[in-house]
């Protein structure tokens, strides 16, 4: 039995049920991640409870008091913020040209953080303190100098396909770079990586995809992409006994808060970079999606009716969506849209993130933004066909019901290596081709896409390109 391994260089039907709360979140003290990733600490379960197609939501949100900011700065840790640190006392940093930043993103739609990229952190240039790390990149200014004509997916995309055998699946991913209003291509901080058989568990599978934004978001989602599945597999994920739905969720859990803290103590400056992430984890027929941000999980499934759907498998985590909406002014922030919904700080018109969960940005987390995942279990059937792991630059213009029939097309009458391939190509094509018909700009987009079988097929790959046990990495 092969297992394979890959990392790439660098209206909805919203599948809900129970959901539970854990009050108590820090704002964004270092203590926070150490204190999480120990236990979830006290829980209550409401009793509200809805059921979908063997489908339950985790909303594990930590309701904690303590200090604003990472490292206990209290308000917003920047100075105009209420209760400003004495880390950035004598340190002076220029008044922010809200309007001047937004032009130069040059879209009313980008998802985005706009602070500019020389940006620094205060409480960086006090002595002893983690020193500002600028982007890394081709020419020094975020940019590669590389004309993109932004109309196929061939400029500087990269493909990879893949089987896992014990689980009978095929898995295919393409990640393309976005570009600028010139068209010129830019640096992709889209990540993801695929993993069979976790550690001693060979029933086992897991993707994850990262999105990162700001001047140093392609080095928050790489270290995002080759650290967090290891911090899981530290706390017992990789272990065939490891099956109970409540010790699974806390080790998903406790995993991305870990990370969270580690990112933030890394030599990466995340102070207004950072990263998304969508998250699987299959074990034998149950998946687990954990959810930080605005990246997404899709199942494509036969309905009763013989019709394939869509049903979310995690719900984009927006500025305006209501509950966190109502944390980040609870924790003394502001939410007011330009071009999107995006978080401020209270006093300083900073950062302007454009989703309400990260890792990283801890500009946003002394106002409530933070990386607590949702969490979604969903015990797959024979009607359950495939699964999508995407970045927001696929579902900007894209719904879930258009990219579930887009892919709809190439199961039907192909084996299923390419299937998913195919798929995943015309997925992103579709992407770009929205995006230009739209914007100036294209966003970085990945697509991952896993076939899923019955246990009576006997070939999961036929086609030569796919072979069983290996997994192809081919640009594209």
């Amino acid at each position: 039995m092969g297992c394979t391994q890959s990392a790439a260089p660098g209206p909805r039907a919203v599948a809900s049920s129970r959901t539970k709360e854990i009050p108590g979140a820090p704002k964004g003290a270092e203590s926070k991640a150490r204190h999480d990733a120990q236990g979830l600490g006290k829980a209550h379960e409401d009793d509200d409870s809805d059921q979908d197609s063997g489908n339950t939501s985790d909303a594990e949100e930590v309701r904690a008091g303590g200090g604003a900011g990472r490292g206990g700065d209290s308000g917003g840790g920047v100075p105009g913020g209420a209760g400003s640190s004495d880390l950035t006392k004598g340190v002076d940093v220029p008044e922010i040209d809200l309007e001047g930043l937004v032009a130069e993103v040059n879209t009313d739609r980008k998802r985005l953080s706009i602070m500019k990229s020389n940006h620094q952190d205060p409480r960086k240039l006090r002595p002893g303190l983690r020193m500002h790390r600028p982007s890394s990149s081709a020419n020094g200014s975020g940019e590669v100098d590389l004309k993109d004509p932004g109309e196929d997916i061939g400029n500087g995309a990269f493909g990879e396909n893949g089987v896992c055998e014990t689980l009978k699946l095929a898995y295919s991913c393409v990640t393309r770079p976005g570009n600028d209003p010139a068209k010129r291509q830019k640096e992709n901080q889209d990540t993801y990586c695929v993993q069979s058989c976790l550690d001693r568990d060979k029933e086992s599978f897991s993707v994850m995809v990262f999105d990162g934004h700001g001047p140093n978001g392609a080095q928050a989602s790489k270290y995002m992409r080759e650290h967090l599945l290891r911090v899981w597999l530290d706390l017992g994920l990789g272990t065939p006994m490891c099956r109970s739905e409540e010790e699974i969720r806390r080790i998903l859990h406790n995993g991305c808060v870990e990370m969270n803290h580690r990112l933030a103590t890394s030599h990466i400056d995340v102070y207004v970079s950072g990263s998304t992430g969508i998250m699987g984890v299959m074990k034998k027929n149950k998946l687990y999606v954990a959810n930080v941000g605005d990246s997404r999980a899709v199942l494509g499934r036969v309905s009763p009716t013989g019709q394939l759907e869509a049903v979310d498998l995690s719900e984009d985590q927006k500025p305006d969506r209501p509950d966190e909406h109502a944390r980040i002014i609870r924790y003394g922030g502001r939410v007011f849209e330009w071009g999107v919904p995006r978080v401020w700080q209270r006093d300083v018109d900073m950062p302007g993130l454009a989703m309400a969960r990260s890792f990283g940005d801890l500009a946003a987390e002394a106002v409530g933004v933070y990386a607590e995942p949702e969490v979604t279990v969903t015990e797959l059937t024979k009607d359950d066909k495939f699964l999508i792991f995407a970045t927001d630059g696929v579902w900007e213009f894209l719904s879930s019901s258009d990219v579930v029939k887009i892919i709809g097309k190439h199961v039907e009458n192909k084996p299923a290596g390419q299937a998913a391939r195919d798929a995943c190509v015309e997925v992103i094509k579709m992407s770009v081709a929205k995006w230009n018909a739209v914007e100036d700009v294209v966003d970085d987009s990945t697509c991952v896409i896993i076939a899923l079988h019955d246990d009576n097929e006997s070939e999961i790959a036929p086609d030569a390109n796919y072979p069983a046990g290996e997994s192809t990495s081919e640009p594209l």
